[in-house]
């Protein structure tokens, strides 16, 4: 099973790579160019790394976008996948992008964007592609 990368795909996660290291926000994101003054939400990490405006999408959103492409066996999904969670009583709550390996990019309060595990949060609810 499973699906190969989108060369979209591949540019949404250099892209991710490039903002590493910011901060967290609550709402949106703020790209100045340089990561120690840039802040992202979850969310806000996806629209930035797709080229999207600042609050494009929620984690609602953004399920309901990759929902009929979804796997929820880890072993299936591809690099840059995006990958939901429950999180905070919402369903999906939480939104990564798969590179492999088990780890994603996300941006979490208290850590900012950073390369974590997928069991870094609890309730994996599946992902897939969104380009």
């Amino acid at each position: 099973g499973g699906h190969t990368t989108s060369g979209s795909a591949q540019a949404m996660v250099n892209r991710a790579w490039g903002i590493i290291g910011s901060g967290y926000s609550y709402t949106g994101y703020r790209w100045t160019g340089d990561p120690s003054t840039s802040y992202f939400t979850c969310s806000g990490v996806i629209d930035y790394a797709l080229g999207l405006p600042t609050n494009s999408n929620s984690p609602e959103s953004l399920y309901a976008s990759v929902r009929s492409r979804m796997t929820t066996n880890v072993s299936e999904l591809a690099y840059g996948d995006l990958v939901f969670f429950r999180s905070g009583g919402r369903a999906p709550g939480h939104v990564g992008i798969y590179i492999g390996g088990g780890q994603m990019i996300d941006s979490i309060p208290g850590g900012g964007v950073a390369v974590r595990t997928l069991d870094f949060i609890g309730g994996f609810m599946g992902g897939g592609p969104i380009v």
